[in-house]
């Protein structure tokens, strides 16, 4: 019964150090995981940061594009009026102009 009894001791002595050195394996790899981890997280911080950046940039450029079409808009409607009552001007002119003619050709 003894060299059962020594096997068994054997086998954890043997199995005992194994499971040290995983262990050391394994808290190795969780700390290449967090620092894996954490550098994933500061490089999702900085593109989050950046994007709000681009975000807000894209915004500003969005309002400027809306007023400046506003006030090309409103020079286009005071230019079509000017052109109306120039059109009606000369529209008036070539009456006076045809009534006139009219008048010295009798």
């Amino acid at each position: 019964m003894t060299g059962v009894i020594d096997k068994a001791s054997t086998s954890q002595q043997t199995g005992g150090g194994g499971r040290s050195e995983d262990k050391q394996q394994k808290d190795n790899l969780k700390q290449k995981d967090k620092g894996s981890l954490e550098q994933t997280d500061a490089w999702l911080q900085q593109q989050v940061t950046r994007y709000k950046t681009e975000a807000e940039n894209a915004i500003k450029a969005k309002e400027q594009v809306s007023m400046e079409k506003r006030r090309l808009q409103r020079e286009l409607r005071k230019a079509m009026h000017k052109m109306e009552e120039m059109e009606m001007k000369n529209s008036q002119l070539l009456n006076r102009k045809e009534k006139t003619k009219s008048v010295t050709s009798h």
